[in-house]
């Protein structure tokens, strides 16, 4: 237990733990709290504890989001309930997103390559997750590590993103492929 426990504060540093253990704390309290203040106090918090963040970033109740300081989000990001987001690998977002309720937005995943070695203890992976301006995820989004979505684009509910989406794409299922191409391809600006 010590050895996973030093390997982990080799991995992400003495300052990441205590960030990481007050995020567990209070945004565990702030997650629950319901209506405007709700919403207020959470985006206080996260806009002070991500590595940074654009004006109304809104952050519905009951939202879990690890290593928060390692994302950065743009304006207007409206994240729902029930979502999932763990930035330890790093994530960043554009402006104008909408993240429908229950998505798991996740940066890391465990190893599967040895077969000699259990599951639990492979090593843990990372990689980072970039989301362009002026995106969509619907309901049930899955976002896997290292994964770039374009600028534009739209997942449709229930969607596992597996791959990089190119811009002003629609995607969807499971792996999530192309459903189409958005008609006006002319990004949306100064809204």
């Amino acid at each position: 237990m010590f050895k996973e426990l030093f390997a982990f504060i080799k991995r992400n540093g003495v300052k990441s733990i205590f960030i990481h253990i007050f995020e567990l704390y209070i945004g565990g309290f702030l997650k629950l709290l319901p209506g405007i203040g709700g919403l207020i106090f959470r985006g206080i918090f996260y806009r002070m504890i991500f590595a940074s963040a654009g004006k109304k970033l809104i952050i519905y109740p009951n939202v879990y989001i690890v290593f928060s300081h390692k994302i950065s989000v743009g304006r207007r990001v409206a994240i729902n309930v029930g979502t999932y987001i763990d930035g330890r690998g790093g994530i960043t977002m554009g402006d104008n997103i909408l993240i429908g309720p229950n998505c798991v937005i996740s940066s890391t995943g465990h190893g599967t390559e040895s077969t000699t070695v259990p599951m639990s203890e492979q090593a843990v992976q990372y990689g980072k997750i970039t989301i362009g301006n002026d995106v969509w995820l619907g309901a049930n989004v899955f976002v896997r590590m290292g994964v770039t979505i374009g600028d534009g684009c739209i997942l449709a509910a229930g969607s596992v993103v597996t791959s990089d989406v190119p811009p002003y794409s629609v995607y969807g299922g499971v792996p999530a492929k192309l459903i189409s191409k958005r008609k006006d391809i002319e990004p949306v600006e100064g809204r």
